[in-house]
């Protein structure tokens, strides 16, 4: 297998390309951010985010119609595909990413200076995430028409 095809191949996936992309990458860093800010002695808000953010990178690899990676076609059930826009597992993908980053910034315990930014960072990025599931369910036109 070449890697550069390999790599040209993963930058036209990766690349944000309409509103749901840029939402997604938005709620990506705001999970970061937020990771950074949880002290080191917080044990299960850490794991929340880095669930959020599989969710992240597993909704951007889905692709706008569910089947741009060929393993991701196998998650079918009468003959509906599970990972389409309006699919269930992509629903749960976006409650995920909108539920995850508020519950750890709340559960976030402050320790000394650390700490006082988990619970702002962690709302913002589930509110994005929250704007992107409701538009997501409700204008599927709108958030994945390609706008670039």
């Amino acid at each position: 297998m070449d890697l550069a095809k390999l790599g040209q191949d993963l930058v036209t996936v990766l690349r944000p390309d309409s509103l749901s992309d840029l939402m997604v990458y938005t709620v990506l860093i705001l999970c970061i951010l937020t990771l950074a800010a949880i002290p080191e002695k917080n044990v299960v808000p850490p794991y929340l985010i880095y669930v959020a953010m599989f969710c992240c990178v597993l909704d951007l690899v889905r692709g706008a119609g569910g089947n741009t990676v060929p393993f991701l076609n196998r998650f079918e059930i009468g003959g509906e595909n599970l990972l389409s826009n309006r699919g269930f597992l992509t629903f749960m993908m976006h409650i995920i990413m909108c539920l995850f980053p508020m519950i750890a910034g709340a559960m976030t315990r402050k320790h000394g200076r650390k700490g006082g930014l988990a619970l702002p960072l962690g709302l913002s990025a589930g509110i994005v995430a929250g704007m992107y599931v409701i538009g997501a369910f409700f204008l599927p036109n709108a958030v994945y028409a390609k706008i670039f």
